[in-house]
């Protein structure tokens, strides 16, 4: 008789211990969610602003893994998440708060949003889920207690059983299944879709470089947050579709376009420049050679003993710097006429009016990146990469 309470005992206790891994393997599942979600909800925040940068994105989301905001944010977030309560004004308030580089402030904006569209959420942030998250927490101790000595108890059946650790109440047993489930399988979903390299050929666009610098470069020099709708949608027209980009450009909004726009134009319109200095110089050092230009200025030479008032014209000079700076600037509109470089430049290669092309074109940069011959990072000391 002993024995068999003995067996009996064992297997109740194998089923709660399972029960218990299962619930904690649940609870780990809606932490990974509400991180995901975090992470979903910043990439949202960025692109219905037309800053699509990966970098700044980054840089934003290292503010949430910082101890004291994380906490109370994923937290928060999950729970209007779950619920399916976190509305238009809730994500635009987020969004508001990250913009502003307050990452601290948004559980309150966001409970302050959620609130204003749905009293439900009042009471969503209850005891009733951190005790039910502890209940569920605690309950991983009875894998602690499997090497202990076997006690001996009478057989009570499973939905009587009190034991160490005791299980979470019905209803927020059954709160908790029902969001898990409804969390695995978003979880999976959202996974299974997002694909980090994936490349969306449906939506790859690129640019030339001449193209994205001329007009003194007006591409690189307003950010679209800056623009309004019908600027937007010009922006899309502007690129065309390609197979693989020659570069990827990663920038900056922080730093003044015309910084970027002459760093580009002596990395690509240096060989047309010079080319044009040399040829003007040594054409104009021949008409003053041969005497065809006037010489309205004199110097004294003095060298080895050579002393003599000789004439000289500062042609070359101001003829080789005058042709230097406007070479440089008209490069672009050489570079057309020659193989110009495809590149992916975020501003018209993601559609900064359509939702559904922004969000592929955000999640797609990853994709974009692999199918890049090189990366080119215009970066700053005032300001980081995006």
């Amino acid at each position: 008789m002993s024995m068999e309470l003995a067996s009996r005992h064992c297997k109740m206790k194998g089923v709660c211990n399972s029960e218990a891994q299962s619930r904690q393997n649940d609870l780990e599942v809606v932490g990974l969610f509400r991180i995901t979600r975090i992470c979903r909800g910043e990439f949202y925040a960025f692109a219905f602003r037309g800053a699509a940068g990966l970098g700044r994105i980054q840089e934003r989301l290292a503010d949430f893994r910082k101890p004291q905001t994380s906490t109370q944010a994923v937290e928060l977030l999950g729970h209007l998440q779950e619920r399916r309560c976190l509305d238009a004004a809730a994500l635009d308030a987020a969004a508001q708060a990250m913009l502003l580089g307050s990452p601290s402030k948004l559980p309150a904006v966001l409970a302050e949003a959620a609130a204003a569209g749905s009293a439900a959420i009042r009471t969503l942030c209850s005891g009733q889920w951190h005790e039910c998250g502890s209940k569920l927490t605690q309950s991983s101790d009875w894998r602690k207690q499997e090497d202990g000595p076997m006690e001996m108890v009478k057989a009570q059946p499973m939905e009587t059983y009190s034991g160490s650790g005791d299980l979470p109440s019905t209803e927020d047993y059954a709160l908790h299944l029902d969001m898990s489930n409804f969390v695995r399988g978003a979880v999976q979903n959202q996974l299974e879709a997002m694909k980090v390299l994936e490349v969306d050929t449906a939506i790859v666009r690129g640019i030339s470089v001449a193209s994205s610098l001329r007009a003194s470069g007006r591409l690189w020099q307003k950010s679209p947050v800056d623009m309004d709708e019908r600027a937007k949608s010009k922006l899309w027209e502007r690129s065309e579709p390609v197979d693989r980009f020659d570069v990827f450009f990663s920038h900056t909004w922080r730093t003044p376009g015309r910084w970027k726009v002459l760093s580009l134009l002596f990395q690509y319109g240096w060989p047309f420049t010079l080319t044009c200095w040399a040829c003007v110089a040594s054409f104009v050092f021949f008409l003053g050679a041969f005497g065809w230009l006037p010489t309205p200025l004199t110097f004294r030479a003095d060298v080895l003993g050579f002393q003599k008032i000789c004439p000289f014209a500062p042609w070359v000079y101001l003829s080789g710097v005058f042709t230097a700076l406007l070479a440089l600037f008209l490069s672009p509109y050489w570079l057309f006429f020659c193989h110009s470089p495809k590149c992916f430049l975020d501003v018209v290669s993601i559609n900064q009016v359509e939702p559904d092309l922004m969000e592929r074109g955000i999640y797609g940069l990853g994709g974009f990146l692999s199918i890049s011959n090189q990366l080119r990072v215009l970066l700053t000391l005032t300001g980081s990469c995006s």
